[in-house]
This record gives structure tokens, C-alpha cells and sequence, in this order.
């Protein structure tokens, strides 16, 4: 079957159809790739190959766009799903795949793959890694939205800081102890917690999204537990929460 990119005009017809507009869209700009091209036409880029023009939402039934909308406009809802996305590639995709890009050790920042210590924060090995890590989110994360006022740019700066810098601390770790790989998100469960007993020690807080408690004696029971059977890496994870809490009180991180 030979592949012909679609025009301009069909691209400008398909947006009309689809969004049941009387005039059709203007094409804001446009690159053609030989065997593909990608346009913007709307609100939406899209994808013209075998004489079909797709935009990601064109792939979303109708039915769902509502809660996806709400989902995405939720920044702890997002952090949760991409979680649980990352999960399910591991299950689905080869686990090579998993270990080479998902991974933080010393053996990736030798190859070159400094990514890995952002996308080991999201990855876990097993559904009791997964299931717990994303319960203790699904309290803590909308907790600092409310702390940082809703500022997506903020929550989001804190999630990647926290998780590339946890995820350092453990390759750091585990390179002294012999262990060869680190992943999970931990660390951001960790600083979220500090950051949340650092603003105010007696706000309702919880361990491992089920134990009601303050955040401060929440905290340090998710200490006691880490350092008696897990990684003892969770001081250096509520440092940093600790420490974006102190820039942010003095306003050198945002007013």
C-alpha cells in the first residue's frame, strides 16, 4: 500500500466535521516530513499519514474527553495516573525496557542515561509497591496543591526536584551498600510530608494514606519504618521537602 500524506484542505475539512463548525479552522503552522506531516489546526496538533489527519483526542472516545479533561486539570490526579501508566508499560513491556530507562543506578549514570533519575520516582517493581506509594499520594499530593496554592508551575518544579534529588540520594546510597538500582516514589512521599510538617506540624495528615495523624508525627513514624526496614534514605528525601518549605518562606523561590 503506497502512503500518501493528506492536504491542507482535507485537514481543514476533517477539524469542521469533527468540532460541527460552520467555517473551517485556520492551519497555524505546518511541517512535512516526507512520509508524514504534523499541522496545528485549532486547539489541536495533528498527525496526517495514509490520508487520515489524527489529533490525540480524536484516539478518546466522546464519552470519556469529560473525565480526562478533569483528570488532566487536576495536577495530583495526573502525578497518580502517570504513575500508574509507568506500571502498566512495565507489565506490558519487555523488562529490559523497564530496567534500562526506569532504573536509577550507578551503572545508567555511567551510560549516560541521567533521565532515569526523574523517571525512577514514577516506576515500581510490584502492585504492593505501586498500590501503597500511590494511597499515601493520593493524600499528600493534594495536600501541597493546597499548600502552593494551586501554582501547577510550583507543584510540579517540587515533584521533579524532589524526585531527580531522591532519586540521586538513593543511587548514592546504594552504591556504598552494594545495591545496584533504585525506583519508587518514595522520596516525593517523603518531602511532601516534611514539606506539609514544616508549614504546620499539627495539619491533618496521615501514614501511608490510612493512619490519620498530624503531618509532623506522621513523618516521623514514615522515618522510623524506613530507616527499621526499608531503604534509610527517607531523611535525605524530607531534607529536601524541608528545604523548599525554608525558600518558599522566604520568598526566594516564589511570592
Amino acid at each position: 500500500m503506497v502512503q500518501t500524506v493528506p492536504s491542507l484542505a482535507e485537514l481543514k475539512d476533517h477539524r469542521a466535521r469533527a468540532d460541527g463548525l460552520w467555517l473551517s479552522p485556520t492551519v497555524e503552522w505546518h511541517m512535512f516530513l516526507g512520509i508524514v506531516s504534523i499541522a496545528k489546526a485549532g486547539d489541536a496538533v495533528h498527525v496526517g499519514f495514509f490520508n487520515r489527519w489524527l489529533a490525540p483526542g480524536d484516539l478518546v472516545p466522546k464519552q470519556l474527553r469529560p473525565r480526562l479533561e478533569a483528570v488532566a486539570a487536576n495536577d495530583a490526579h495526573v502525578l497518580l495516573a502517570v504513575i500508574v501508566l509507568i506500571y502498566v508499560m512495565h507489565v506490558l513491556r519487555p523488562r529490559w525496557l523497564f530496567l534500562r530507562h526506569f532504573a536509577a543506578s550507578a551503572e545508567a549514570l555511567r551510560a549516560g542515561r541521567y533521565w532515569s533519575l526523574l523517571l525512577a520516582a514514577f516506576a515500581h517493581s510490584d502492585l504492593m509497591h505501586v498500590a501503597f506509594n500511590c494511597l499515601a499520594l493520593s493524600r499528600a499530593a493534594p495536600a501541597l496543591q493546597a499548600r502552593l496554592r494551586h501554582d501547577r508551575a510550583t507543584f510540579w518544579c517540587f515533584v521533579v526536584l524532589v524526585a531527580v534529588a531522591s532519586s540521586l540520594a538513593s543511587v548514592l546510597g546504594h552504591t556504598q551498600t552494594g545495591y545496584s538500582e533504585t525506583k519508587g516514589a518514595s522520596g516525593v512521599i517523603f518531602a511532601m510530608l516534611a514539606h506539609a510538617a514544616a508549614t504546620n506540624p499539627a495539619a491533618p495528615s496521615s501514614l501511608y494514606g490510612m493512619v490519620k495523624m498530624p503531618a509532623a508525627t506522621a513523618l516521623v513514624a514514615m522515618l522510623a519504618v524506613d530507616v527499621l526496614v526499608r531503604s534509610k534514605h527517607g531523611i535525605d528525601y524530607a531534607l529536601f521537602g524541608l528545604s523548599f518549605y525554608e525558600l518558599k518562606r522566604r520568598n526566594k523561590f516564589y511570592n
